[in-house]
């Protein structure tokens, strides 16, 4: 069997330097705080058993394409969600395809729908949905 080696970052550490995503509707005053989504919390969610568990996660639950052995590619898809205030996911989007691979994207997309609920991210105190960023990055070697 060929020595198969790849590479799964989850690295939360992207985030965008503004408070909260949805301005127009924070901005409104007929409108609670709760309908905003967040990127910056005081509390940020959390994969059940952290960032270590959430890496063990996709190891076991990913399948490389084959095309990424096949054409011995590498690269990385960047993923954007929210993650509500039930722990659950929302609003999964690719934000940055993996060059050549497509099939890549979709694997990300297909494992991150397979995961159990987080925590959820607290601000002031409450609940409130927030949007993540997160590159995965393959390598076949």
């Amino acid at each position: 069997m060929k020595k198969l080696i790849y590479s799964l970052f989850c690295l939360f550490v992207t985030f965008a330097t503004f408070a909260q995503a949805d301005t127009t509707k924070y901005n409104e005053p007929s409108k609670q705080i709760e309908d905003s989504i967040f990127v910056v919390v005081d509390v940020l969610a959390e994969f059940p058993g952290g960032k270590e568990a959430l890496f063990n996660f996709f190891a076991d639950n990913i399948n490389l394409p084959s095309i990424v052995v096949k054409d011995s590619l590498s690269g990385k898809s960047i993923m954007k969600f929210v993650i509500e205030i039930d722990g659950s996911f929302s609003n999964v989007a690719v934000i940055r395809r993996m060059e050549g691979c497509p099939e890549c994207d979709a694997e990300v997309v297909r494992v991150m729908k397979m995961m159990p609920k987080w925590s959820p991210s607290k601000k002031n105190g409450k609940l409130v949905p927030s949007y993540f960023t997160a590159p995965f990055e393959f390598s076949y070697k």
